[in-house]
């Protein structure tokens, strides 16, 4: 019986993609309480009410949303199901959020979580790309290669 030097597990486009993914939200949910840096890319509305590291006023909650969304992410894309359920969901999340801005109106009386045009387009990109990218690459599972041959994954 041959011994096997090296086994590699190479992750699933999808994994690999979800992880992407979760880490730009991240970025993009910190960018959001950087001093200065949403007033030039329009994460933060000028003049807003938010409070860097200090408590959570409404206009966080986009900035906290994405970063929660984001970190799910980055776990979730440990497994080919999991990357294919956050970005599937994560997306149709995103949309639902995009909706419901449409619906209230910037600023409006039942506004709670403060979104503004920015925040809209965002989340329309999100939401497409996420869930289009979890229905085209499908949860194929990871691979292996050992020695240079492709070994099957024990489920």
């Amino acid at each position: 019986m041959e011994r096997v030097r090296s086994v590699r597990v190479i992750a699933a486009p999808i994994q690999t993609e979800a992880a992407v993914i979760g880490a730009v939200l991240v970025m993009a949910g910190i960018a959001g309480f950087l001093p200065g840096s949403g007033t030039s890319h329009g994460f933060q509305e000028t003049g807003s009410d938010i409070v860097p590291l200090g408590g959570v006023p409404a206009t966080a909650v986009p900035y906290l949303l994405r970063i929660a969304v984001g970190v799910a992410g980055i776990v979730l894309a440990r497994s080919a199901r999991g990357a294919k359920l956050f970005l599937v969901g994560g997306g149709l999340i995103f949309l639902t959020l995009w909706l419901y801005s449409i619906a209230c109106g910037d600023n409006g009386p039942v506004d709670l979580l403060r979104f503004h045009s920015a925040h809209d387009w965002l989340h329309v990109v999100f939401g497409v790309v996420m869930t289009s990218m979890g229905v085209t690459l499908g949860a194929r599972a990871p691979r292996a290669e050992a020695d240079g041959h492709d070994v099957r994954l024990s489920q």
